[in-house]
């Protein structure tokens, strides 16, 4: 009993460096200023920000969404914090199996902190799958 009680605490352990190394790998807060490739079309132009700034001419960008505490001095484009749990949340719940599911390859820094999150995801699905057990038993 005292060799089944070590192996599962082995077993957990190496659960947990495992998980460990995944989540080293997904980048850190990043913000980002994603644009879907329907977006992307050189021809569209956006509108948006605060209704009350009156701005009237579109640009060239996707642009924040409204907020009490805007600034009418300035457009700001559309930013996005991109978080660790919540990219790999993301990534598994949303079936994604590729990063130009959701960007152009253009989009540098949006494709390799999704192309870093599926590597992580998959690197943890092949972790748990020698391990299925070890989740069940904390």
């Amino acid at each position: 009993s005292f060799i089944a009680i070590r192996d599962e605490g082995t077993s957990k352990t190496r659960h947990l460096f495992g998980s460990f190394k995944v989540f080293v790998q997904i980048p850190k807060i990043t913000v980002l200023h994603p644009a879907p490739p329907q977006c992307q079309l050189p021809e569209l132009q956006f509108y948006g920000g605060s209704f009350i700034c009156g701005h009237d001419r579109p640009l060239l960008f996707v642009q924040e969404s409204f907020a009490f505490n805007d600034v009418c001095s300035i457009q700001l484009p559309l930013a996005y914090n991109w978080k660790p749990m919540n990219s790999l949340f993301a990534v598994a719940v949303g079936n994604i199996s590729t990063s130009n599911e959701l960007f152009q390859p253009s989009d540098f820094l949006c494709h390799e902190n999704v192309k870093s999150t599926l590597a992580a995801a998959k690197l943890y699905l092949q972790h748990s799958s020698h391990c299925h057990h070890c989740l069940s038993t904390f």
